[in-house]
């Protein structure tokens, strides 16, 4: 089902039919949770995703910033704090820290 939300998540993005986006994104984290840990790297990442979705698109910064600092803890144990993913999902996070 992950795949399938997957895809469903891409299509949306293309559209660009941002809640629907969310939607099949969180959608893709609950799929993965039924066979990964919190601390997999694809659940990190596909938090920053989401939160990418509703800090930008949908104007949801509160929401974001809760899906972010889960997904920059996951992202930091399994990539390290100096990869490239981390530290984009860090500066989405410190800059809705700073819009608050």
């Amino acid at each position: 089902m992950a795949s399938i939300y997957t895809c469903a998540t891409e299509a949306c993005i293309e559209l660009q039919e941002w809640d629907q986006a969310a939607v099949y994104g969180q959608r893709v984290i609950d799929a993965c949770r039924t066979h990964l840990s919190d601390a997999n790297p694809l659940i990190g990442f596909y938090k920053w995703r989401v939160a990418k979705i509703q800090a930008g698109e949908l104007n949801q910064p509160l929401a974001a910033k809760t899906k972010l600092q889960k997904a920059v803890d996951n992202l930091s144990i399994a990539y390290g704090s100096s990869h490239y993913v981390t530290i984009a999902a860090k500066e989405l996070l410190e800059s809705i820290i700073n819009m608050s």
